[in-house]
């Protein structure tokens, strides 16, 4: 029955493909850091294609699956429902219908539970819901697990906050973060799959778990040659001056400001504060892997990889 189904994906697997719109790939540590570091590349990208957002930690600081304080539901909740309502509002920007909600859903992938929201088939978000790292270390309150860790294998294994599912190593890890892409990219030619710069000069002083998310995509793409790479100055960025129009300033603080709202609405102090606001003026990046354009057969065999193994599951 299982060879029979497989025979008749690939079959039809084309043909379902052809009319998807072109992709874009956002991969990034934390809730808000495509808000803060590239809101106007996203809305950009909204307007022909596809956005897939992949937050690989749920930036916990080391609460866990817990509320704190005054907080009204656990913290990495309330900033998940931030990143949702931020991307729905960069999409509606457009001036597309803004009468549906995102539809949420637990995916699986590559032997991983995985959250899942989708608007209007626009914008996807993806959640790993990992520990937050801190300085690379990770905090004691969540086993002092770090993405750092696991890429330098002095962690064998990581858990997600809500207990869903174990990542097996970095290369469980990152052979995730491919199925990911594989899966979402559909057939499009070429790729840009954007997240934060490893390069500890360009993107001097980032968090931990910017430069380890970094470098989960590009051992994720470096197979494949359609996927280009697009790396992102992150904390380094506020101390340069301004590069945004005015309007596109207005786009990021109202984007910024749907996520915060969550975080405020949710109990938490509120995020939208100076420290953060620095950040709206500026969209710095470097190109740092160039796509090639892949053939149909190279997509093919790629995604018939991923639906094989997932039917001998």
């Amino acid at each position: 029955m299982k060879i029979l189904l497989f025979i008749c994906i690939i079959s039809i697997y084309p043909a379902l493909l052809r009319g998807q719109d072109q992709v874009s790939f956002y991969v990034h540590g934390h809730a808000d850091d495509w808000q803060l570091f590239m809101s106007k590349n996203i809305v950009d990208d909204l307007s022909f294609a596809k956005v897939v957002i992949i937050t690989l930690t749920a930036g916990d600081a080391g609460h866990g699956c817990l509320a704190y304080e005054n907080g009204k539901i656990p913290y990495y909740i309330a900033r998940e429902k931030g990143a949702v309502y931020s991307s729905k509002f960069a999409c509606d920007i457009l001036g597309k219908e803004v009468s549906d909600v995102p539809f949420s859903s637990i995916v699986s992938v590559n032997g991983h539970f995985i959250t899942k929201y989708v608007y209007k088939n626009h914008i996807i978000n993806y959640f790993l819901r990992l520990p937050d790292g801190l300085y690379g270390e990770g905090l004691p309150s969540t086993g002092n697990q770090s993405l750092e860790k696991l890429r330098k294998g002095s962690l064998k294994t990581i858990t997600a906050v809500d207990h869903s599912t174990i990542y097996h190593g970095w290369n469980d890890l990152t052979q995730t973060l491919k199925s990911i892409i594989i899966a979402e990219s559909g057939l499009d030619e070429q790729v840009w799959v954007n997240t934060h710069s490893s390069d500890r000069k360009y993107n001097e002083g980032d968090h931990s778990d910017h430069y380890s998310t970094s470098e989960a995509v590009q051992d994720a793409v470096k197979d494949l040659p359609w996927a280009g790479i697009v790396s992102w100055m992150g904390y380094r960025s506020r101390k340069l001056p301004a590069n945004l129009s005015t309007s596109e300033i207005v786009n990021a603080t109202a984007i910024f400001s749907a996520y915060s709202w969550s975080i405020l609405e949710s109990g938490y102090v509120s995020s939208f504060d100076n420290a953060h606001r620095r950040f709206l003026p500026n969209d710095f990046f470097l190109i740092t892997k160039k796509p090639v354009a892949g053939s149909f057969s190279v997509r093919a065999i790629n995604m018939i990889k991923l639906l094989k193994r997932k039917l001998m599951t």
